[in-house]
């Protein structure tokens, strides 16, 4: 049997097909069984795509169709394609999600918007180098810098929860009370983004009773429903992956390009995407890394100074926090999450004897991965 694989938006298990002595059954798998595989059409270049819904073989297998808008229900099984998952370097290989938790990103990212849906395609190719630019560790874990709201990975194969995982986890997701369980509305800004309900994702426009639809959610969550509990648990995990989404066409431009605002949770915790120096009179600075100049912090350089020593932590997520000695300084400036105790932390000290260095950062596709000095 293959190693597990867990969906990097909910922390589940991407669960192995649970009739494997019949694959070829037509019969429709759990939720947590029901899987997508977003991949390179090419092996070395793209584009990216994602695949219908399939399911998990016990080779560790991703077995779907091609076209995102089939599924192993009405498609032959012979007819089904094979990707490995997480297998980077194989000619075939994807990263994995649940498809429940897919439609819930789409709903997030179409919510609100007058007109056609989201473009599915250039979500597919955010998400697919977010999670690329994501340190992948053992068991298959995608670290994304944060416990998926208490789902832990104590699971056995079939993705039932052995351990501390609570059952309501185990909710599908993308099931919503039936009319005779909700009333047919309730105030409508509650379920704005970034409202207590926005997790339900209706319709916002027509006339509805908001008061009524807004409390019946209440109750329920009250009464312990457990799709609309793991609903809003899963929507609020997608929130930093959607943050990116939205800024995909920035970010294309490169660093440097367009302003880009990293989200304010990158997993969960705040991360430093570019860095600058203004030139004391001119007003001119130097950049590395990405531009957002409506997030940026400065400290003032004594003149009779210069940058003895910086300080940098990093974490998964990338650049968290970062400080400054200056010489005839005894004084530290900091900057971000730098005394996080998740992050390692490591010093570069400029020669005193050198008039001129560079500051040499590496990026990935969304944030600064790692600092350098190098000889002006």
């Amino acid at each position: 049997m293959s190693a597990k694989f867990y969906c990097p938006f909910c922390g589940l298990l991407l669960s192995f097909d649970p009739y494997y002595a019949d694959e070829t059954t037509r019969r429709v798998r759990p939720w947590f069984a029901e899987v997508r595989g977003l991949y390179l059409r090419d092996p070395h270049v793209g584009p990216i795509a994602i695949t219908g819904i399939g399911i998990i073989s016990l080779e560790g297998m991703l077995r779907a169709p091609a076209d995102s808008g089939l599924s192993y229900v009405n498609v032959d099984f012979e007819m089904l394609e094979e990707w490995g998952i997480c297998k980077l370097g194989t000619t075939r290989w994807c990263f994995g999600v649940h498809n429940s938790c897919w439609r819930l990103l789409l709903l997030r990212l179409g919510h609100g918007l007058a007109g056609s849906p989201p473009n599915e395609a250039a979500i597919a190719e955010s998400v697919f180098y977010q999670l690329y630019c994501t340190p992948c560790g053992n068991r298959f874990v995608i670290q994304v810098g944060h416990g998926h709201g208490g789902a832990g990975h104590v699971q056995n194969v079939h993705g039932i929860a052995s351990g501390y995982v609570h059952p309501h986890m185990y909710a599908d997701p993308s099931i919503l009370a039936t009319g005779h369980m909700l009333s047919q509305s309730y105030w409508r800004s509650r379920f704005l983004l970034g409202q207590e309900a926005d997790f339900i994702f209706p319709t916002l426009t027509g006339t509805r009773d908001w008061s009524a639809l807004f409390l019946g959610t209440v109750a329920l969550m009250q009464a312990g429903n457990m799709p609309l509990i793991n609903r809003r648990r899963i929507r609020h995990l997608l929130e930093p992956i959607a943050a990116l989404v939205n800024r995909h066409d920035a970010l294309r431009n490169g660093p440097g390009g367009c302003p880009y605002q990293p989200p304010i949770e990158g997993g969960s915790h705040l991360v430093i995407d570019g860095l600058s120096a203004a030139e004391p009179g001119n007003g001119l600075s130097r950049l590395v890394g990405y531009h957002n100049p409506g997030s940026e912090k400065w400290v003032e350089i004594p003149s009779t100074s210069h940058v003895a020593t910086l300080y940098m932590a990093f974490c998964a997520e990338g650049l968290r926090g970062i400080g400054f000695n200056f010489t005839h300084s005894g004084s530290l400036y900091t900057f971000g999450e730098y005394y996080s105790q998740w992050a390692r932390r490591g010093t570069l000290h400029v020669p005193f004897w050198l008039k001129s260095y560079h500051l040499l950062a590496e990026l990935d596709h969304f944030k600064i991965v790692s600092l350098g000095l190098a000889e002006g």
